[in-house]
């Protein structure tokens, strides 16, 4: 049970005339918005355009009822929250900077804002949001109903240190989103935090271009989250990330077409991919799950790195990216990512009818003769890989480097690479213990000691985030402490 916070100012919410009066508008550091947990869903679209501070942020709360149940909003039949109604702007109904159908909760600037406005240092927490997705609908500022499509149940379209935490998202077009405007830096989200949260049942049927997350920001950290499966027949990924330095850790994923899909920003030349470490993710503590078996779906390639969305354009006075000009000098750069995964468990189970080949790592886009080639450095994972399909490390072309300490434990034969690969264009350094690891509910109780970080790890490695301190809790989402810090793979207790 989490009880009503203090603020500032503190507004009580019981009902939507109380959600109403909220005076979201204007919301100032410290304000703090307890949401009471009712029986019936709110239908509500809230936006926040102003911030708080890093001493005092701005807080929406959900006060759960002695069950532990969250405030529940829901999109179908939901309408502009009173309080937000001068946010947008009516001139520009269809603008996404402010329109209502990004999704049912936000941060975005809004009507008279400064452009180099955004918000920042707000938190939404202890949530639960649904049926924002097509097939329901909405009214919009202006009283006219809508049908959702493309949306999002929490949406960061504008801000800097923006925190959800502790919410549930499900049956929504895409879950948590965040969108880099414009190609700059200032409209890139920055910092973003998603943590201890639980999102599943997202995606549109029938697309492949929604996701249970979509992230493309700088610097965001995603831990301690459930990523479950998407709706049945949606074809997109449980998260999906086109971010300059990701931390990705202490998440539980069961995977949707991929489980884990890291590629190029699309849409922010000027902010994302010029932002430091642009490419580079940190992936650790995560147990990825990849079970056919158990689940009935899956992904066949779990773990894509690399290009996405090709022939799409550049900056202004740059030629669209294409094939030919990949090689090019320089437009490689945009499709090359470094990825340092290390101390996660992999579980893959399937048989040659449900999937018959998987890859551990689908590194596309990746390597030419001249060009550098997208690169894997991992350690202290465990992974298992049982059934009867064709089983490889890589798929198509860049390059894994074993640094220790992991074990794999395989049925049948695992090979380096898939689909006839060109071996100019992808290398395996490094030893890959194949082994056992002894699973009880995803724990190794094989003797199985880490090997510790490798030396030789390019600058980009951040150092401080070596340790696997911590893990994923198996029957909710959050992080708990991990006593023994010697043992490979994610989970120890």
């Amino acid at each position: 049970m989490t009880t009503a916070l203090a603020g500032t100012r503190t507004f009580s919410v019981t009902d939507d005339a109380t959600l109403d009066a909220v005076p979201f508008a204007t919301l100032t550091a410290g304000d703090v918005v307890n949401i009471h947990y009712r029986s019936t869903p709110y239908k509500r679209i809230i936006r926040v355009h102003t911030s708080g501070t890093e001493a005092a942020p701005i807080i929406i709360h959900g006060v759960t009822d002695s069950s532990g149940n969250r405030p529940v909003f829901s999109g179908d039949g939901a309408a502009v929250a009173t309080g937000c109604l001068s946010i947008f702007d009516f001139a520009y109904p269809n603008s996404w900077v402010d329109r209502e159908a990004i999704g049912l909760i936000a941060t975005a600037i809004g009507a008279g804002d400064n452009y180099n406005d955004r918000p920042k240092y707000v938190t939404f927490q202890n949530l639960e949001v649904l049926d924002v997705r097509l097939g329901k609908s909405y009214s919009d500022a202006d009283g006219i109903t809508r049908a959702w499509g493309e949306a999002s149940g929490i949406r960061v379209q504008d801000g800097a240190d923006i925190v959800v935490q502790n919410c549930v998202i499900h049956d929504c077009d895409f879950g948590y989103f965040t969108q880099a405007n414009n190609g700059d830096a200032l409209h890139a989200p920055l910092r973003p935090v998603l943590r201890n949260c639980r999102i599943y049942d997202c995606g549109m049927v029938g697309r492949a271009t929604e996701h249970g997350v979509y992230l493309q920001a700088i610097d965001p950290i995603i831990e301690g989250n459930y990523l479950g499966l998407n709706r049945v027949g949606s074809d997109g990924s449980s998260f999906k990330s086109r971010s300059a330095n990701l931390v990705f850790r202490y998440n539980w994923v069961e995977a949707s077409a991929r489980g884990l899909d890291i590629v190029h920003s699309e849409d922010s030349w000027l902010g994302v991919q010029a932002a430091p470490n642009y490419g580079v993710s940190h992936v650790y503590g995560n147990v990825i799950c990849n079970d056919w078996m158990r689940l009935g779906r899956g992904a066949a390639y779990p773990m894509h790195l690399g290009g996405d969305n090709m022939g799409e354009d550049g900056p202004v006075g740059f030629a669209p990216v294409t094939d030919a000009s990949l090689t090019a000098s320089g437009n490689l750069r945009v499709y090359q990512h470094t990825l340092y995964a290390y101390g996660n468990t992999f579980m893959f189970r399937s048989n040659s009818n449900q999937t018959y080949r998987m890859s551990w790592f689908d590194l596309s886009l990746s390597g030419t003769a001249t060009q550098p080639r997208t690169t894997v450095y991992e350690w202290d994972n465990a992974v298992l890989m049982e059934g009867t399909s064709e089983w490889a490390q890589l798929r198509y072309a860049g390059q894994i480097v074993h640094g220790g300490g992991s074990i794999a434990q395989v049925t049948g034969t695992l090979r380096a690479s898939h689909e006839n690969a060109d071996p100019s264009k992808f290398n395996i350094s490094g030893t890959l213990t194949l082994g056992t690891l002894g699973l009880t509910d995803y724990r190794v109780t094989a003797a199985a000691p880490r090997a510790g970080t490798p030396a030789g790890l390019p600058s980009t490695f951040r150092s401080e985030l070596a340790a696997v301190s911590s893990q994923p809790r198996v029957l909710s989402n959050g992080i708990a402490p991990r006593t023994n810090t010697s043992v490979i793979g994610a989970l120890q207790d």
